[in-house]
């Protein structure tokens, strides 16, 4: 894969005005933590959330009033999820406000994308790349020259340390994001193969630093599936395979939760991935989640406080601690019970039903994406996601990706010079 040879070439042609638009919608989204959470700017954290929120709210707004952004089968199924997490929680523990947050934020991810998608879906592929390799980069640099966290916030958990960017369990936040944009803009030609090397470089570097083995599990095997399924091997595996992995890999999600103890999983934790047989307590949390869903089945126990249920391992589970399922299959059923698990995957489905729609083979960009959200599966069975903004904005991303052309799907002739961000996919 890394060694196609470019054929498209870039006519130079920057947009300061959308860059610096995207850059600031992304940011929202995607803040480092030393913005965050660091004096003098830990004030802003509130005041990001109610802008994000209005920006989009006014996406949303202008996406109804459109025809080309009406509402389809993904916003529907959005809409129900969120009115589903809402009941369990009205019934639950209501925490109104991040309520409204999660809803408004998550659903304009897919109205901004989509609004993009209908403009310029190149430049906001570009510029999105742009944003995710400079954060990663400046972090990998702090990395380097100042070894450890840089920053030390108190919240729910306790005393948390933090890097440039994140904490180091999530940063997976920002490098998946940019292991997908880095090889959607490597199949459309706009950046080169170094390019791509130097992206995945920065990537990997910080889930080294912090140890985090199944996030580089799921790197390597995201990058060695691209780099191996090349056009003849590729053509071997149909979109219908592509569907039946996820659907097994989905089920083996939760199911993975039960048999945690058996001979062979715990053969693979202790030996393979050198970790302790609890996977830092993970299987008490699961013990723990299973009790709570016996007893809530139906409509779960609500997003609790800032957004998440809490629980502890104690036999009160009722009364709420300071851990959550640590598998997204888990946080899905203790937060909204089995209708909020059904319409997540209701959400996932519409998302990438036109990738394996009528579609006999899938192409090289719907095989970024799938591959990418193979690599999130992966990453639910130790850690949740359902409401995670990267998720989204991957799920976002497919929903639109019959838009975006790679450079194999566009005929051309050898050395021509074209646009560097075409006005139509």
């Amino acid at each position: 894969m890394y060694m196609k040879k470019a054929k498209r070439k870039s006519n130079g042609r920057i947009s300061i005005r959308k860059m610096i638009a995207i850059w600031g919608i992304l940011l929202l989204y995607f803040a480092p933590s030393i913005i965050m959470y660091s004096e003098p700017f830990s004030y802003l954290y509130d005041f990001v959330k109610y802008i994000r929120c209005g920006i989009c709210f006014g996406f949303i707004v202008l996406g109804a009033s459109r025809s080309y952004l009406k509402i389809n089968l993904v916003k529907y199924s959005l809409l129900l999820f969120f009115l589903s997490l809402f009941i369990s929680s009205a019934l639950g523990d209501l925490n109104i406000f991040s309520w409204i947050n999660t809803t408004l934020s998550i659903l304009g991810i897919y109205y901004i994308i989509e609004y993009y998608g209908k403009k310029d879906i190149y430049a906001f592929l570009y510029y999105a790349y742009l944003y995710f390799l400079v954060l990663l980069l400046i972090n990998d640099f702090f990395m380097i020259v100042s070894p450890g966290e840089l920053i030390i916030v108190k919240n729910q958990l306790g005393n948390q340390p933090f890097y440039f960017l994140t904490s180091k369990n999530t940063f997976a936040m920002f490098s998946f994001p940019l292991l997908l944009l880095s090889n959607l803009c490597y199949e459309i030609k706009i950046i080169r193969g170094i390019d791509l090397m130097m992206s995945v470089g920065l990537a990997i570097f910080p889930i080294i630093v912090v140890h985090s083995v199944t996030s580089l599990v799921c790197i390597v095997l995201f990058e060695l599936a691209l780099i191996f399924l090349s056009k003849k091997v590729e053509r071997i595996f149909s979109a219908k395979f592509w569907k039946n992995l996820l659907i097994v890999l989905s089920i083996f999600q939760i199911a993975f939760t039960f048999i945690f103890r058996s001979k062979a999983v715990q053969y693979i934790i202790i030996t393979l991935l050198k970790k302790d047989p609890t996977l830092s307590g993970r299987s008490l949390l699961f013990d723990s989640a299973h009790q709570l869903i016996s007893n809530h089945f139906i409509l779960g126990m609500g997003n609790g406080m800032d957004g998440y249920y809490y629980y502890t391992v104690s036999p009160e589970y009722e009364t709420g601690g300071i851990m959550w399922a640590h598998n997204t299959s888990l946080d899905l059923l203790t937060q909204g019970g089995i209708i909020l698990f059904i319409l997540f995957y209701i959400v996932m489905f519409f998302s990438f039903s036109k990738i394996f729609k009528k579609k006999k083979r899938i192409n090289r960009i719907s095989l970024v994406i799938v591959c990418m959200l193979v690599a999130y599966t992966l990453m639910g069975f130790t850690e949740r996601f359902e409401f995670r903004y990267d998720l989204h904005f991957l799920f976002a991303i497919a929903s639109i990706s019959w838009k975006i052309k790679a450079s194999e799907d566009v005929p051309m002739k050898q050395g021509e010079n074209i646009e560097f961000f075409p006005k139509k996919a």
